[in-house]
């Protein structure tokens, strides 16, 4: 996996290098890079690797030691509300080898500064901050960010069954469950695919029925899905893409897309996808 991350060159919303560990009158940059971590929308685990030189991605090899997990934990346990669960391991790469700091897949958003850090008399953490990880850097929260958050507390949740490529088209077999007390209409379905820099953008979707042959378009009149409260579907959803995004899905299949769904609260939500 953290070969995998660093084969991209070009830190992420789900990984940060460093060459060594923090010092030790950096412990409140740890506790930010954490929680911006925890406050991710990116699905999945985060990492923050030791050993890489940054910018050239160079591999140097861990230089100083890492304290015990146990003392990384109470530091953040004194800092962040909710806890933060995460695990120390390491990895041999190219003969030399790596820490890393994983920080699992947190649920319990949004996770905030619980104490005001002080180094020197000058405060480097606020408490009732709350940081998050975006575009690769580390930012205060919006209030979007917040609403983002709590929207997704709703149990809506989307799992990505089967992907397929075929000619200029995208066909995803989703899980579609809902978990809320309330009928949810998806009313708009898109792709975002990321590479070198650049957002593609596919806006136009079909769904097709499950239980029916692809070739079968099954679209309600009003073209949205409504799905009952307490429920779990399967649903095939097709997009339509043009030349030059399918060239690039094509070759380079480690690129991240992202399904992004927005529903009547204008709740988006990023379903990564690697084809």
């Amino acid at each position: 996996m953290i070969n995998k991350l660093l084969e991209a060159k070009q830190e992420s919303n789900l990984f940060d290098i460093k060459l060594k560990y923090y010092e030790e009158d950096k412990k409140f940059a740890l506790i930010k890079d954490i929680v911006s971590f925890a406050n991710c929308r990116e699905l999945g685990d985060k990492y923050i690797i030791f050993g890489v030189e940054n910018k050239t991605f160079r591999i140097k090899g861990i230089c100083n030691e890492l304290p015990d997990i146990s003392e990384i934990q109470s530091l953040l346990n004194t800092y962040i509300e909710p806890s933060v669960e995460i695990e120390l391991n390491s990895e041999i790469i190219q003969g030399k080898e790596l820490k890393y700091i994983k920080i699992k897949d947190c649920k319990n958003k949004p996770y905030m500064i619980k104490k005001t850090y002080t180094k020197n008399g000058k405060i480097e953490l606020r408490e009732g901050e709350i940081y998050i990880r975006k575009n690769a850097t580390n930012s205060i929260a919006t209030r979007n960010d917040l609403i983002q958050m709590f929207a997704e507390k709703e149990k809506f949740s989307i799992r990505v069954v089967n992907v397929n490529i075929a000619s200029i088209t995208i066909l995803l077999l989703l899980e579609l469950r809902n978990e809320t007390n309330n009928i949810i209409d998806i009313t708009k379905m898109a792709i975002r695919l990321f590479y070198n820099q650049q957002e593609f953008s596919v806006n136009k979707s079909y769904l097709y029925n499950s239980r029916k042959i692809k070739n079968n378009l099954c679209i309600d009149k009003e073209n949205r899905l409504s799905i009952a409260p307490w429920s779990k579907r399967l649903e095939w959803v097709c997009f339509d893409i043009d030349d030059k995004l399918f060239e690039i899905i094509a070759k380079n299949k480690e690129v991240r897309i992202y399904l992004n769904i927005k529903d009547d609260k204008s709740l988006n939500i990023d379903v990564d996808i690697k084809v």
